[in-house]
């Protein structure tokens, strides 16, 4: 083969050319939405609750500039303001119903299918003699269609939080393609165009997750690689471009990462249950397995949390050594290529230059299938490349392919049924990581929300029975108890929860709600405040105080702090409740009403609100009305 540029050797006439144009598309387009039609009403799952359900930054309900530059900047993943914005959009019209939710999830996967396809194209009719092209359209078009339909994307597609990763690489890909579009286009001002369209779209790239970073690196790569030399531009002027994206790109990170970059990626570790060198080590493992899952993407291997061994040392375990010569061999293979097929050497690259952000030094967890979205793409073309170099009928070959498109798709669609039920979902992880800590508490709350509370307290304690050091176990058992009326019991887990984890505000928040249970107002407003002091948007430690203060016979500053609550955007039926007791008090009977209705909305068993319901209808004379209420609350209060 020629060492600059592959050939490609399949052979007869291009197959689309002579069909309608859009075709592909549309396949790609039906196969997407038959394959994730059983997604659109799966639940929030796991890290959905802190970005989205438990988000107050992105719960708006009204389009203004303040609240567009909360939502985008002071969620829990703060740098990623375009997804939180999306997120945000998401919420001002469907709320909490995940329907909305999933279906820009998929239209952003098909986006990106349709982008993979065009740069695929692009690549390959840059990289390749425009002689014995022969099918080469089928091969941008297989790349799209089995990795929009590999069973390992629905980690990017039907978890919702992980739209950061899907609409990240949807940028990335505009970026390559009008990168592309600039370095082979003739006129001037249209270079310029597709290089601000570059910089643009990649900058939108990072603002979705910040491993998008790595794209100045990818673009110097597919122009060495795959791009034909400029006449005149060598050495930093042939690189001027991405070079300058760089820089850009490097600035916005240390901005991110604040002025000691190096102190903020390695305060991370204090979390976490191993250290940078460890980290580094088992990620050499994780590579090959991740190699594994895109070969093999089993059901049995699909895991949204995998319990996956820690490297202590090179032979600790011995795989980790071969791991390590495994991933020299790799790099040197790209170099090899590099000499005698361009082509292949880039699709190599790409998938681990655009691993190494989330999968080297950082902090971050071992293993997330969801991290093979971007650098999946390539890898799956060079596979089509080569099957399309066997000595067999391109039908043949394109047959084969069509049967594996359509395994994969059943394998996707399985798949996404586990998604539809959260105690299904965690019961799956748990079969596959039974002594993953995180997957029994997770069960547990999960278990709980269903009022299985048995199973519930079963998995919280085998939780802790893994890992007493850790503290959210203690926490979910403590709520549990607190909420059969067990309160004496939850009170000393919420203590242990708090000695375990620190100074968290939550734990703060819920340690004073059961001192306020147990008649305990002063240590309920020692706890309320610190979870204030700690998280001022800890709103319904706003409760807590309210209640103390009410139960003083301080019903003005009752109805002060409840007032604060509601105007920082809590909605609870505690608040609602206890809200309409001190209105009480002022005789404004209308407008506790409607608050206690306002709470049987949100919890239609709550038999406190609607016992005071009664009360107040009595007060309002509709006695009828005020009988009906106080006899179904004492139902309730029984059936609890």
């Amino acid at each position: 083969m020629n060492s600059e540029r592959s050939e490609c050797t399949a052979s007869g006439k291009t197959v689309f050319p002579t069909m309608w144009r859009g075709l592909p598309y549309l396949i790609l387009l039906a196969a997407t939405i038959l394959v994730y039609s059983n997604t659109l009403q799966a639940p929030f799952i796991f890290d959905d609750y802190p970005n989205i359900v438990e988000n107050r930054f992105i719960q708006i309900y009204e389009i203004s500039f303040e609240s567009i530059k909360d939502a985008a900047t002071k969620s829990p993943m703060g740098n990623r303001w375009l997804a939180n914005l999306s997120l945000a959009l998401n919420y001002s019209v469907d709320q909490l119903d995940t329907f909305g939710f999933h279906l820009v999830n998929i239209v952003l996967h098909i986006c990106a299918g349709f982008a993979l396809y065009y740069l695929a194209g692009q690549v390959m009719s840059q990289a390749c003699f425009p002689s014995r092209r022969g099918v080469l359209e089928y091969i941008p078009f297989f790349t799209a269609l089995l990795w929009m339909l590999h069973p390992v994307q629905t980690n990017a597609v039907t978890y919702i939080v992980q739209r950061m990763t899907s609409m990240s690489a949807l940028f990335y890909l505009f970026a390559m393609i009008c990168y592309i579009k600039a370095r082979t286009h003739n006129s001037i001002k249209r270079k310029y165009a597709w290089y601000l369209g570059c910089s643009v779209s990649g900058f939108l790239a990072v603002v979705s997750k910040e491993n998008a970073v790595m794209l100045p690196i990818i673009l110097v790569a597919v122009d060495f690689c795959c791009l034909p030399p400029r006449d005149g531009h060598n050495g930093f002027k042939r690189f001027a471009f991405p070079v300058c994206i760089g820089i850009a790109a490097l600035l916005f990170a240390m901005f991110c990462l604040g002025g000691d970059p190096l102190s903020s990626v390695f305060s991370g570790y204090q979390v976490r249950d191993f250290t940078p060198m460890e980290r580094l080590l088992t990620e050499s493992r994780v590579f090959f397995s991740y190699l594994l899952i895109l070969l093999l993407p089993l059901p049995a291997r699909l895991n949204l949390n995998h319990d996956y061994l820690i490297s202590h040392g090179l032979f600790s375990p011995p795989q980790t050594a071969f791991a390590i010569a495994g991933i020299v061999l790799f790099v040197g293979l790209i170099i090899i290529l590099y000499r005698y097929n361009r082509l292949l050497a880039f699709c190599l690259f790409w998938f681990i230059a655009n691993l190494m952000i989330e999968s080297t030094i950082l902090p971050l967890e071992i293993i997330y299938e969801h991290r093979l979205y971007l650098p999946s793409m390539l890898l799956i073309l060079m596979g089509v490349f080569l099957v399309f170099q066997l000595p067999l009928p391109p039908k043949f070959v394109s047959g084969l392919l069509i049967a594996l498109a359509i395994v994969s798709g059943i394998l996707t669609f399985q798949r996404n049924a586990v998604w539809q039920n959260e105690v299904g979902f965690w019961q799956d992880i748990v079969r596959k990581s039974p002594n993953l800590y995180r997957a029994h508490v997770n069960l547990g709350k999960a278990l709980s929300d269903i009022k299985d509370n048995s199973q519930s307290e079963q998995h919280f304690r085998i939780a802790i029975a893994l890992d007493p050091d850790k503290g959210d176990a203690f926490y979910n058992l403590g709520i549990l108890y607190d909420r059969l009326g067990r309160t004496q019991a939850a009170l000393p887990l919420m203590q242990t929860a708090i000695t375990k984890v620190g100074n968290q505000a939550k734990y703060y928040q819920s340690l004073g709600m059961v001192y306020r249970k147990l008649g305990d107002c002063s240590n309920a407003r020692i706890a309320a405040q610190t979870a204030l002091n700690l998280n001022p948007a800890t709103y319904e430690a706003f409760i807590t105080l309210g209640i103390c203060e009410q139960r003083d016979g301080n019903h003005p500053n009752a109805v002060g702090l409840f007032k604060d609550a509601h105007d920082k955007g809590l909605v609870s039926v505690d608040l609602y409740n206890n809200w309409a007791v001190s209105l009480e008090y002022f005789g404004k009977y209308e407008q506790a009403r409607d608050y206690l209705l306002k709470a049987l909305e949100l919890y239609p068993e709550h038999y406190e609100s609607r016992y005071n319901l009664g009360i107040i209808y009595s007060r309002l004379g509709m006695d009828a009305e005020a009988e009906r209420e106080i006899s179904r609350a004492v139902k309730d209060k029984k059936g609890n």
